[in-house]
């Protein structure tokens, strides 16, 4: 009877054993949780969007087309009269206005010590690649059309009074139109001079 007892035990004992799953098993079946960090984290925050990016061309700074105090000097024009910026539409020699200029532009003007020349340049923003198309639509007529090696420059030159002359040149950039006129002692002079100096514009 006791040996009988005995082996009963045993056998449960080694039943309850075989009924337990290996160790792994229980290690298989844990469940792990991570907290995601860095631009995952973000990307799976409750609530959070995505950043959104937008990127405005800023207007051109009109000041900065001015010729330097160098180019104007080599010239004489060394005396600054005015500058600053004006409602004004912007006209050419002709006195036809530049359609593709906004309203107000930026204007300086400057002379020789002696006052026998006087140049005044001005500079007009023209949103939407607007100063080539103001170079190509610009007309004067009745004043002499300037030969330019430049397709983004347009000219004309008028003689004045007292054997005096006047040119002009329109210079377009992308959103920019820049105007050039020079009134000096002869029309040689002018054309000279203001083919220099538009240039000396295109360069900068």
């Amino acid at each position: 009877m006791r040996r009988a007892a005995v082996l009963v035990v045993v056998a449960l004992v080694v039943s309850g054993c075989a009924k337990r799953p290996p160790e792994r098993w229980f290690a298989a079946e844990e469940t792990t949780t991570t907290t995601p960090s860095g631009p995952e984290a973000r990307l799976l925050a409750p609530g959070s969007t995505a950043p959104t990016s937008t990127s405005t061309r800023p207007a051109p700074k009109l000041e900065t087309f001015v010729l330097g105090t160098s180019v104007l000097a080599a010239d004489g024009l060394e005396t600054r009269e005015s500058a600053g910026r004006t409602d004004d539409k912007l006209v050419n020699l002709c006195g036809r206005p530049v359609d593709e200029a906004e309203p107000g532009h930026y204007r300086v003007v400057v002379k020789s010590a002696s006052g026998a020349s006087r140049l005044e340049q001005e500079i007009a923003s023209t949103p939407g690649h607007g100063g080539l198309a103001a170079v190509r639509h610009a007309s004067c007529p009745g004043a002499e059309k300037m030969t330019l090696s430049a397709d983004d420059q347009v000219g004309w030159c008028q003689p004045t009074t007292g054997g005096r002359a006047a040119c002009n040149v329109l210079v377009g950039d992308n959103e920019v139109v820049v105007s050039l006129k020079l009134e000096t002692i002869s029309l040689a002079r002018a054309t000279e001079v203001i083919t220099r100096l538009a240039a000396a514009t295109r360069a900068q």
